[in-house]
Parts: C-alpha cells; sequence; structure tokens
C-alpha cells in the first residue's frame, strides 16, 4: 500500500497541537476509488487576536452522489469562511458590549454559523456545476446540488472558547483531565434524516437549521484534547467510545510524536478491519507545561 494513505500534517498554535490525517478507506482502495473525506485546518490573526478552525467533511460516496468528494472539499473551506465571518462579528460584538458580549456569544454562533456555511457550500457547488456541466442533470435542480453531498463538523477556537458544530454523523469528542483521570464526552450527538447512508447533510432539506451547536468555556478547564472524525471511524469500531479514549490515554502519556507515528496506520487499519470506511480525523492535543528557557536582557 502507497505511504500516501499513512501520511498526516502536523500543526502548532499557542499551547496546542493538531495533527491532521484522513487515509482513504479500504473498500475505496478495493475499488479504486478516490477519498470522499476532507479536513482542514486553519490559523488566523484578526485585530490581533488569534482564532483556529478544524474541519471535516464526508461526502455520501454512493453513485447518486457522484461529485460528493468535490463537495466535501467544499464543506471544510466554506468552514473556514463562515468561521472568519463568525468571528468578525465576534469583535464587533465584544467592541459593542465589553461587559457582557460573553453572554450573546450562544446566539450569535446559532444565528451566524450554520446558514453561513451552507451559503458559502451551496454557492462554490453552483459555480463548479455551472462550469462543469453533465448530461441529464437540469440546471438548480436537486441532482445539482445533490451531487456533491456531503456531511460537516468543524470547532473553531477563539478566545476563551472552544465553539462546536455539527451537521451529520461526524463526531467530536472532548477529553477532559482531572489530576490522573481523563473523561470522554461526544459533543455532538448524532441526529438522523434520511439522506444519503441515512443522515443530515448539506443538501438535507432545511440544513440551516439542522446543526448541533455547542460552545464551551476554556477559561477554567481547558480540554485536553479533541478528536474530530467522520463516521468512518465510529462505524468500524465495536466500541468507539472506548477505543478513542483510550487513544486520548496513550496520546497523553507519550505524547504528540508517538500519536503521529501511529495513528494513520491505526485508522487504516480500523477501516481494513471495520467497514471499510475513509477515515478523515483531526486530533488537537494540549501540549504538557514545559519550563521557559532564560531570556537574556542585554538592554543597556
Amino acid at each position: 500500500m502507497s505511504s500516501h494513505y499513512h501520511s498526516s500534517m502536523r500543526l502548532g498554535f499557542g499551547i496546542y497541537q493538531a495533527l491532521v490525517t484522513c487515509p482513504t478507506g479500504a473498500s475505496h482502495l478495493e475499488k479504486g476509488q478516490p477519498c470522499q473525506d476532507a479536513c482542514m485546518v486553519a490559523q488566523h490573526y484578526y485585530r490581533g487576536i488569534p482564532y483556529t478552525v478544524l474541519a471535516i467533511a464526508d461526502g455520501h460516496g454512493s453513485e447518486k452522489y457522484s461529485r460528493s468528494d468535490i463537495g466535501a472539499h467544499f464543506a471544510v473551506e466554506a468552514a473556514g469562511d463562515a468561521a472568519t465571518e463568525l468571528v468578525i462579528g465576534l469583535v464587533s460584538l465584544r467592541d459593542n458590549h465589553p461587559q457582557d458580549w460573553h453572554k450573546m456569544l450562544q446566539h450569535e454562533v446559532e444565528h451566524r454559523l450554520g446558514r453561513s456555511l451552507v451559503q458559502r457550500w451551496r454557492s462554490r457547488v453552483d459555480e463548479h456545476a455551472e462550469n462543469h456541466p453533465e448530461e441529464g442533470v437540469t440546471k438548480k435542480s436537486d441532482a445539482w446540488f445533490g451531487r456533491y453531498g456531503s456531511t460537516a463538523a468543524l470547532t473553531i477556537l477563539y478566545d476563551e472558547y472552544l465553539i462546536a458544530a455539527n451537521l451529520g454523523d461526524s463526531s467530536i469528542y472532548l477529553a477532559n483531565s482531572q489530576g490522573d483521570d481523563l473523561s470522554l464526552r461526544k459533543i455532538s450527538e448524532l441526529q438522523r434524516e434520511g439522506i444519503g447512508l441515512g443522515t443530515d447533510s448539506l443538501v438535507s432539506p432545511n440544513a440551516n437549521y439542522l446543526w448541533r451547536l455547542e460552545v464551551i468555556s476554556m477559561s477554567h478547564n481547558a480540554p485536553a484534547m479533541v478528536l474530530l472524525t467522520t463516521d468512518g471511524l465510529t462505524d468500524s469500531l465495536v466500541d468507539p467510545q472506548a477505543s478513542v479514549l483510550d487513544l486520548c490515554k496513550s496520546t497523553m502519556n507519550y505524547g504528540m510524536d508517538w500519536l503521529e507515528r501511529v495513528l494513520p496506520g491505526q485508522l487504516t487499519k480500523w477501516s481494513a478491519d471495520g467497514v471499510g470506511d475513509d477515515m478523515g480525523c483531526i486530533a488537537i492535543f494540549k501540549a504538557p507545561p514545559t519550563s521557559s528557557p532564560m531570556i537574556m536582557d542585554n538592554g543597556k
């Protein structure tokens, strides 16, 4: 098997590091099909305040959704743009309500994020469909957009908040450490509607209103690790919660170098032993504190 399918990217931001990997599923390799998952990590500053966007998307992949690999890529691009629009709005909110802006944060997220992402995704799909016509597909019909069907999930790290949004059957796991104990919870639960393989998606009717959203304050207990995965992982494992928790514990014990070394291969194995689906995954790891080097001041 080509090492291409075991590749990963590693990025650092503040006290966190991110590992991104997206192995092609075993069944897709057997059939000579491309990976239908997409992943993205973007880091920005706006008015001197950093924010980080992490997004995954899962194209539906069946014959009906013939361009879903493209749709998934458009979904993570749209997630980055929608997150930027949200952050600009949040900064304006802070300027106008410096004492209590955080009380309006949940409403702002619910009002802006999902709707903006869906609109931006549809705009990309529409442009691509115009430039790459397909015989028998009526312009602006359900099939016009449906061919690109994809789910989307993202997290935004901004100020002291983690904003999570999910449309579809991907999972966002949050690991918190308390002393030697590590707890794990799934912060965006599955909700099915009957699209694609039985999940809500960007082509669902009323997709704007089907998002599961959560705003988490990190001021008192920042997560030790956050994991975003497409449904290939959860569908392939007998006990996804236990396997993800074990992965988080091992990362806490052995560090990000260990995770970078083993995760792509582990995901590929899980795919081969499970349903054979693609394995898009983003892990965000809080690095343990280290002593800072002394800064020499030679000024006079």
